[in-house]
């Protein structure tokens, strides 16, 4: 098993908010170090925490249309927040290359691409812009709020994201 059907399961309500790793070993299957591996990648992805004394908590992040509109007004504060960073190095080849994707899914049906296809590009965007702060506590936090397949095929509606044209140049980092 993979975080991916755990988080799945989550997220369609197919396991309780509430869990014990004993409880995830008999359901899925597992040894206890896989158990222990998946809730860790859990928690480090900001959706899994470890309950006061015994048992595992499953957190409502991208779950609902309120998480999906949490998770944006984060990006609006935490990438901003990036690109004014000190260290702040625009990569050329990576926006180019970022550019590409978002274009090729333009101009294919987007509406036909599957949500893991289209989850995977927009976060791996927002995570490249983010790593050009060249601040390390800034990725992590990023990658844990960033909402993966499993939850792409909740339906919950969606903002509008801009698309531009072409990538404007910055006289800081020329």
């Amino acid at each position: 098993m993979t975080t991916s059907v755990l988080q799945k399961d989550w997220l369609t309500d197919r396991i309780p908010a509430e869990v014990t790793e004993q409880m995830l070993r008999e359901r899925y299957d597992l040894t206890k170090s896989q158990v222990n591996d998946v809730l860790m990648r859990a928690s480090r992805e900001g959706w899994a925490e470890r309950k006061q004394g015994y048992g595992w908590r499953f957190l409502p992040v991208a779950k609902t249309p309120e998480a999906f509109e949490q998770i944006y007004r984060f990006r609006m504060l935490i990438e901003p927040a990036a690109m004014l960073e000190p260290e702040f190095r625009l990569d050329r080849k990576i926006i180019e290359e970022q550019r590409r994707i978002q274009l090729r899914m333009l101009e294919t049906d987007i509406e036909r691409l599957p949500a893991e296809r289209l989850l995977h590009n927009g976060a791996l965007f927002h995570e490249e812009l983010i790593k050009m702060s060249n601040n390390p506590f800034f990725p992590p936090l990023a990658r844990a709020r960033e909402p993966d397949a499993a939850s792409a095929r909740i339906s919950v509606p969606c903002r509008p994201q801009p698309h531009c044209a072409s990538v404007p140049g910055t006289s800081r980092n020329s």
